[in-house]
């Protein structure tokens, strides 16, 4: 009873120290009213008892002090917070007068403007829903519309201007056609005025041959006239030739001249022999045989140099035996001396023999390999080729009517190769511009059908038929008619004959004039 006695006084100390304000004891003691009480716990007299204390009224005394506690703290921080709370109440009250002042004077300064916006609209006649914003925008767009019809104006001008330099050039040019011979009222003027552009373009391609020959027909008769003078200076010289090698024509002149070549070779063959003579003889020698000969009678001379003669020929015999059997002798003596040398030049002969073999085999299977390689590229490139080609020489011969048969693609190559009807075979930089143009056509036409299986795109086509002939061009038209069935096709062109062309070819074509 003690320890619980001391426990409850110092509950109630804390109670007295942290005691709230005086407004508050009315709140405790509503609380300590409304706790439970016990009617079987023994009441507390000051001073006395008259039975003993229960120790779970003191533990529930001492819950209900905390409970109490806890409340009356809660309850100051709420009294505090609702002090704050009347406190930002009033300065947001003072805050409001304030906006609503503003809001008034704003209020009568909008009306003000209403009235001068409203008034504005009025005396500008427009609609009085329009707003501030609207009427920026339009006047903007009012700005844009003026410039436009300024653009407008200037442009219908320019479209007049050029509409009667037009009427004015046509006019003109019509003037000129019918002063020209070859035009035909009933024909088109354009196709008139290109076929005479061509002519114009033709003579004067002629007129400029024409004068390219003049000048090269001036530079001839110049050459011609500084050849003549040459040619009178060459006939005087040979005048003056024959006149200096006393020759009357040229048959005297050329044997004139062969007299002269001989006695020319005569002396040189006399001076060699005379050289010769003093090289074996000597200078002393030679002298005096000249002398003699000089001293004995002619007669005496030939009988010597037919005796001469004879002994030199004999003595020629003798010495081509004497040569021919040191020939043989010398022949034998080599062949007695090279016997090992013999066997080794036959050895290496064999051994050449053996290796010009073996390269002749592998020249053989070479050669063979190389022709076999090209035969099989050729069978490959004539079987193998791919759809696109296959049906590019199927359309470039309907096209040509026979006259090409295939289109292929040499193996590892990037060009192009075409076969005619005589089998023959030319690449594609070969062939006129005409037929290049229906081969690239046909490969379009192909590359079309190879992809149209997936995705059947138009076909658009600009005067790709200028260069062809009627027949070849009747046959491209058949061709546009059986694509047609799969592509959608259009076809632009600017020649009548063209056109003409196509709707007799494809009666069941659309025509739009542009």
């Amino acid at each position: 009873l003690a320890d619980g006695s001391g426990k409850l006084a110092r509950r109630l100390a804390a109670l007295l120290r942290d005691a709230p304000p005086a407004g508050a004891f009315a709140a405790l003691e509503v609380a300590a009213a409304s706790a439970p009480r016990s009617a079987a716990t023994s009441r507390l007299a000051v001073g006395t008892h008259t039975a003993p204390i229960d120790e779970a009224w003191f533990e529930q005394l001492e819950l209900e002090a905390d409970l109490q506690l806890t409340a009356m703290q809660e309850l100051a921080l709420q009294e505090c917070a609702l002090d704050n709370a009347s406190a930002q109440a009033e300065s947001l009250k003072q805050q409001l007068g304030s906006v609503q002042s503003r809001m008034n004077e704003l209020a009568q300064l909008e009306q003000g403007w209403s009235q001068a916006w409203a008034a504005w609209l009025e005396e500008q006649s427009l609609p009085r829903a329009l707003t501030p914003g609207g009427a920026s925008e339009l006047l903007r767009e009012i700005a844009q519309t003026r410039e436009l019809l300024k653009d407008l104006t200037f442009i219908s001008q320019e479209i007049a201007a050029i509409t009667q330099d037009l009427h004015d050039y046509e006019q003109e040019a019509r003037a000129c056609l019918n002063r020209h011979p070859s035009y035909k009222p009933d024909t088109d003027m354009l196709l008139s005025l290109k076929q005479l552009k061509a002519a114009s373009e033709e003579q004067r391609l002629l007129e400029q041959r024409r004068e390219q020959t003049e000048r090269e027909l001036a530079s001839v008769q110049v050459d011609i006239e500084a050849s003549e003078g040459d040619c009178a200076r060459g006939r005087e010289q040979i005048d003056q030739l024959w006149r200096s090698s006393y020759a009357e024509s040229l048959e005297q002149f050329w044997l004139n001249v062969r007299e002269h070549e001989e006695r020319q070779a005569a002396l040189i063959e006399q001076k060699e022999a005379k050289l010769l003579l003093t090289t074996i003889f000597g200078r002393d020698r030679v002298q005096e045989a000249q002398h003699s000969l000089q001293a004995c009678p002619a007669s005496v001379l030939e009988d010597e140099r037919r005796d001469a003669e004879n002994r030199l020929q004999a003595t020629a015999l003798e010495l081509n035996e004497l040569r021919d059997r040191r020939g043989r002798l010398l022949h034998e003596m080599e062949a007695l001396e090279s016997g090992e040398d013999h066997a080794d030049r036959m050895q290496r002969a064999q051994s050449a023999a053996a290796v010009v073999q073996r390269q002749a085999r592998r020249w053989a299977t070479v050669t063979l390999a190389s022709s076999l390689f090209r035969t099989a590229r050729a069978k490959y490139e004539q079987d193998r080729q791919p759809g696109v080609l296959q049906a590019a020489s199927q359309y470039f011969g309907q096209m040509t009517d026979g006259a090409y048969t295939r289109v292929s693609a040499p193996l590892g190559e990037k060009k192009l190769l075409v076969t005619d009807r005589d089998g023959r075979t030319l690449d594609s930089s070969a062939l006129s511009r005409g037929t290049a143009e229906q081969l690239y056509l046909a490969m379009r036409f192909a590359f079309a059908a190879e992809h149209g299986q997936t995705a059947a795109l138009p076909f658009i086509m600009d005067d790709v038929f200028v260069n062809f002939d009627p027949l070849r061009l009747r046959a491209c038209f058949q061709l546009v008619k059986d694509i047609s069935r799969q592509h959608q096709v259009l076809f632009f062109t600017c020649h009548p004959h063209i056109r003409q062309a196509a709707q007799e070819a494809i009666p069941e074509l659309q025509l739009i004039e542009l």
